[in-house]
């Protein structure tokens, strides 16, 4: 499992994996991975088990674990930094609506030196929670539960509806 523990730290291939063996960790039966520089350059991947399997995709394309590690290596070493955003399917419903989990993490290139950091909660939150033109505050959706390091937010309690 990804150690949570550290804020930052080292991430060479064997830690490229260790993330990609986190996501799939928290993976019940469909997450979207969203991987991004900037706002111009966004890349999805969608990850559905079944049964033992997981399967990769990019959109709709089918690809392999290999390739999706490939991709985030590549891509880092391009840009030197990237966003994740991973929003996992719990299982569970609210409401007859899923309730889904979503996790943020940062990877970049500093000294050539590889590190990852966890989006911190109230980050991660905040970001979904605010308008970025009026700063205004934006309803949490009730059917996301915000998680990192430092615990999870449930969106039912903060939403308005």
């Amino acid at each position: 499992m990804l150690n949570l523990k550290y804020l930052f730290r080292s991430l060479d291939a064997k830690g490229i994996i260790e993330l990609v063996n986190f996501l799939e960790e928290k993976l019940h039966s469909e997450g979207w991975i969203q991987i991004s520089h900037d706002s111009e350059g966004v890349f999805k991947y969608r990850m559905v088990k079944s049964g033992r399997n997981i399967d990769y995709y990019l959109p709709n394309i089918k690809t392999t674990k290999k390739n999706f590690i490939k991709f985030i290596s590549a891509y880092l070493r391009q840009k030197k930094y990237l966003t994740i955003l991973y929003r996992n399917s719990t299982g569970k419903f609210l409401d007859d609506q899923p309730i889904c989990e979503m996790w943020g993490i940062r990877i970049m290139i500093l000294d050539n030196t590889s590190l990852m950091e966890m989006i911190p909660l109230m980050e991660l939150y905040e970001a979904y929670t605010t308008n970025i033109n009026t700063g205004n505050n934006l309803p949490a959706n009730k059917y996301t539960i915000f998680c990192g390091e430092e615990g999870r937010i449930n969106g039912w309690e903060k939403s308005n509806n």
